[in-house]
């Protein structure tokens, strides 16, 4: 299975951690392929995605509400065709669906998003 991985960057976060382990473990069983997508330019995790053998691709974003930054993605998604999208956390999620959502639906791969969240008392 060929799955890709979208989330704003590879900074120090939690989500990040969360994703780049998951990604590096499925990876190992042999039956996965990965790779990740970014948009912003942060590489705290960036050597162990190295070490697991999966490629990251940095697709600029000109600014916060980019509005052709669906298109980059799209065109991003063409280039490395996945049966599966996970995206962490809401802007990717949101960027993905609407470049995903401009695919027929025979050629769109599955996408699933997670949202990392805590509440403080």
């Amino acid at each position: 299975m060929r799955i890709a991985y979208l989330i704003d960057s590879l900074g120090s976060g939690g989500a990040q951690r969360q994703v780049v382990e998951l990604a590096a473990m499925l990876v190992q069983r042999g039956d996965i392929r990965a790779r990740f997508a970014v948009y912003q330019d942060e590489e705290f995790f960036a050597d162990r995605l190295r070490e697991a053998d999966i490629p990251v691709d940095l697709i600029p974003k000109r600014a916060k509400l980019d509005p052709f930054f669906p298109f980059r993605l799209r065109t991003w998604f063409r280039n490395h065709p996945v049966d599966l999208a996970h995206a962490f956390l809401l802007p990717p999620s949101i960027w993905s669906l609407i470049a995903l959502r401009s695919f027929g639906a025979k050629d769109r791969p599955k996408l699933i998003t997670s949202e990392r969240n805590s509440v403080i008392a």
